[in-house]
């Protein structure tokens, strides 16, 4: 299917799926459409649980979980099947990465990503 996909697109010169503006994708009946069909099983999402704006719960679309996570728990949740051809997002990324970073608990390194010298 995505072999098909990607021919189509090469044949009617159309951008990659992955840098479309997301303006662009309407949803009718859980389908997403830009001028084809898109699977819905290829979409991963993430949600974040916390306490006191520290993460306390990290699941998925699958609905795999994990409770009171780490830091590192949670990178190794978030690529999970990396090597298979998902679309990654989550339900609301500031929340949700402030929350993972809180777990981080390194200051120092916080603020330079922060302020971009990472």
């Amino acid at each position: 299917m995505r072999e098909k996909l990607e021919q189509s697109m090469e044949l009617n010169n159309k951008p990659n799926l992955r840098y479309l503006d997301v303006a662009k994708i309407y949803l009718t009946n859980s389908k997403r459409f830009i001028n084809y069909t898109v699977k819905t099983n290829e979409f991963l999402c993430f949600d974040t649980e916390t306490y006191k704006g520290c993460c306390k719960l990290m699941c998925d679309s699958k609905g795999r979980y994990i409770y009171n996570p780490t830091f590192l728990e949670c990178l190794d949740f978030l690529f999970i099947n990396s090597e298979m051809n998902y679309y990654r997002g989550f339900w609301n990324i500031d929340f949700d990465i402030s929350a993972v970073l809180k777990i981080w608990n390194n200051v120092p390194e916080i603020d330079k990503l922060i302020h971009g010298e990472i």
